[in-house]
């Protein structure tokens, strides 16, 4: 009710709806990617969905995220699918779903081998048993990995049939704490604390009410004004090795954004 109401200027019954479509879209990718917390046994698992949308949104792109531990070491596997972007970054904050605190590391495809059919493989984590460095390190505050793919093409690469990217993610050294084999009282709770603690990071305590704060440099709020595009630096869920640019849009009744 606070977020879809007068506290942050969300007055239009249509707004109200849009804005409780969309806490529920944030519960969405919570039970997709928060629910089980297993760095010992990690999935990639898609955040953005034609059905379901997440923060910022792109018709050119797929994003992926997956659990890790800064005790691991991790073999990641997968195929660029014809796009012509592939980032990983390391988003740093507790494993609660808090929002990231931050970008902590990145590799993107010229930093690794992709062969002929698009395929790759490269190490994250700490150093294997004979000291040699995973490819993308963790920090100690290293709680998860976003994967981005991004295509430049006339059909939408979520719409079917949708590239194969075979992403995989396979602990291969390290102490990291596993699951109860079995949910229990305690991890079903703790699970449910995690799903309440996303969606409010990413509604009351991550968008501002109108008028207070300082955006980032990269965020106008002027409709259909862009800044100048920067690189995002640290800042948390953005590829810092790309420049952002956003700014809001005002339609008219008759009007349609494309």
């Amino acid at each position: 009710e606070r977020f879809a109401g007068d506290e942050w200027a969300i007055t239009d019954p249509t707004d109200v709806a849009e804005t409780l479509a969309a806490v529920l879209a944030h519960l969405g990718t919570a039970i997709e990617t928060q629910m089980a917390d297993d760095p010992a046994h990690p999935v990639f698992r898609e955040i953005v969905t034609p059905w379901r949308k997440s923060l910022g949104d792109n018709a050119d792109a797929r994003y992926h995220d997956a659990r890790v531990h800064p005790a691991g070491r991790y073999e990641v596997r997968g195929n660029t699918g014809g796009a012509v972007y592939v980032s990983f970054t390391v988003e740093a904050g507790p494993p609660d779903g808090s929002f990231p605190t931050g970008t902590v590391g990145v590799l993107n495809d010229t930093d690794f081998e992709v062969g002929d059919d698009g395929s790759f493989a490269f190490t994250v984590g700490t150093a294997d048993a004979d000291g040699d460095p995973a490819d993308l390190p963790l920090t100690p505050d290293a709680s998860r990995l976003t994967v981005r793919h991004y295509w430049e093409q006339d059909t939408p690469p979520a719409a079917p049939p949708t590239p194969d990217l075979a992403l995989s993610i396979r602990l291969t050294h390290g102490e990291v704490p596993e699951p109860p084999r079995a949910p229990t009282d305690e991890s079903v709770a703790a699970s449910i604390r995690r799903l309440g603690t996303y969606v409010r990071s990413r509604t009351l305590d991550a968008i501002m009410k109108p008028g207070e704060g300082d955006p980032p440099a990269f965020v106008s709020r002027i409709p259909h004004e862009f800044p100048a595009p920067v690189r995002p630096g640290a800042h948390a869920l953005a590829a810092a090795d790309a420049a952002y640019s956003m700014a809001p849009y005002l339609l008219g009744p008759d009007e349609a954004l494309v």
